[in-house]
């Protein structure tokens, strides 16, 4: 990126230089102007990729925040912009009345970013572990718009809804959660402690085994002389699968089998168009283009699959096709979602439309979560009972078939 030597002028008529750093001169004029400041004059005097990123574009390794903290202070924000209050003024008194340290400390940075004439939304990206990709698209959506106020409240409502249905599922799963870690640890004390027991008992036998009940012995073996082995052969399986499910192509595969999971596939895919239409008419509501809107919407999904099909469908929307036929003709958006938007394209009441779908697929994913939860119940009674029962027969097979040769 460019470094520019600038000569401006302040509200009361001063000039002044200085240096900043900006993707092209009219980014320059932007960023300048939220300090009110007017360019007079400007040159390119270097390229921070061969001189080295400036402070700015440092990322910097922030704390967690909570995410009830970061919608607050969004919201804030937006009232405090809305209100014409200056944005130094407002993460000023917003850094003075936050109760979370690390907040403070964010909002001091980005306060700092601001004065030295960086963009809100370059000031926001070096906390990444505290503000998402998509409210960071949403705010520089916003300054390139002059609609910071409405982006803003659209990123609060975004991790609201996000919240929201996180919580939701996280309450569905807590009995899951229970009932596989019970499950996991019974198991576990019938091969170490149980399993011991009758492989004395089958010593006396003098006779062979068979296959399930050596089996389970040879696991009741490892896990009493190996144990040790157990932390670093899933603790590899986790860091694989996480590094696996990191890559574009080990993405796309578990996007693609969640899709095709029964029961998991309705709720993902209900989510994703929740988010995909809030987003979409929250962010055309707020005065950005469409296209952009889109690459938006298509970044708040969470499915690799179906961002792809909205970025395939943004592009044929560039071309000059329609909204909504080009969404359905990727084939993953539902018939019902793109049949409401056409009607409201031909009504000229897309936005209005958006919002109905929304609210419908709202009501549609806390349902499909309590039939989800209901139905989990049962499998999973089922599992445990399985496999209990295949420990069981495992261990009195060899009884039972003594047993039997005795009598005979």
């Amino acid at each position: 990126m460019p470094t520019y030597q600038y000569t401006v002028r302040d509200s009361s008529g001063n000039a002044e230089s200085g240096l900043l750093a900006a993707d092209s001169t009219d980014h320059l004029k932007r960023s300048l102007r939220a300090s009110d400041l007017y360019l007079i004059s400007c040159k390119e005097v270097g390229d921070r990729s061969r001189s080295g990123k400036s402070s700015a574009d440092l990322p910097l390794r922030s704390g967690k925040v909570p995410s009830q903290d970061v919608i607050i202070l969004l919201k804030q924000l937006s009232t405090f912009v809305r209100a014409g209050l200056s944005m130094d003024a407002g993460l000023e008194a917003m850094a003075r009345q936050s109760r979370n340290g690390q907040l403070r400390k964010v909002l001091q940075d980005v306060r700092s970013q601001v004065l030295q004439g960086s963009p809100l939304s370059v000031a926001m990206r070096r906390h990444g572990s505290v503000f998402d990709a998509i409210t960071l698209s949403l705010v520089e959506a916003g300054e390139d718009t002059g609609m910071l106020p409405a982006t803003l409240r659209v990123a609060a409502d975004q991790l609201e809804r996000r919240n929201r249905i996180v919580k939701t599922i996280k309450s569905a799963t807590i009995y899951p959660k229970i009932v596989i870690a019970v499950t996991v640890m019974t198991v576990a004390a019938m091969l170490l402690l149980v399993v011991p027991t009758f492989q004395e008992v089958y010593r006396q036998f003098r006779s062979e085994l068979p296959v399930h009940t050596q089996l389970l012995l040879n696991l009741s073996k490892f896990l009493q002389t190996r144990w040790w082995l157990v932390f670093p052969l899933v603790a590899g399986s986790v860091y694989g699968g996480s590094a696996f499910l990191k890559t574009a192509a080990g993405r796309r595969y578990f996007d693609l089998l969640v899709l095709k999971t029964p029961f998991l596939s309705d709720l993902v895919r209900k989510i994703a168009m929740t988010r995909f239409a809030h987003t979409f008419t929250a962010a055309t509501k707020g005065g950005v283009p469409v296209l952009r809107s889109l690459n938006l919407a298509g970044s708040t999904v969470g499915n690799s699959v179906i961002r792809a099909a909205v970025l395939d469908a943004t592009n044929g929307v560039r071309s000059g096709g329609r909204l909504s036929t080009e969404l359905e003709r990727t084939g993953e958006f539902p018939v019902l979602m793109t049949r409401m938007m056409a009607s409201g394209e031909e009504s000229g009441q897309l936005e209005r439309m958006l919002e109905e779908i929304t609210l419908l697929y709202e009501e549609e994913v806390d349902e499909t979560i309590g039939r989800l939860g209901k139905v989990i119940e049962p499998v999973l009674a089922v599992i445990v009972g399985g496999i209990v029962l295949c420990v069981m027969l495992a261990l009195y097979t060899p009884i039972f078939n003594l047993t039997r040769a005795l009598k005979k």
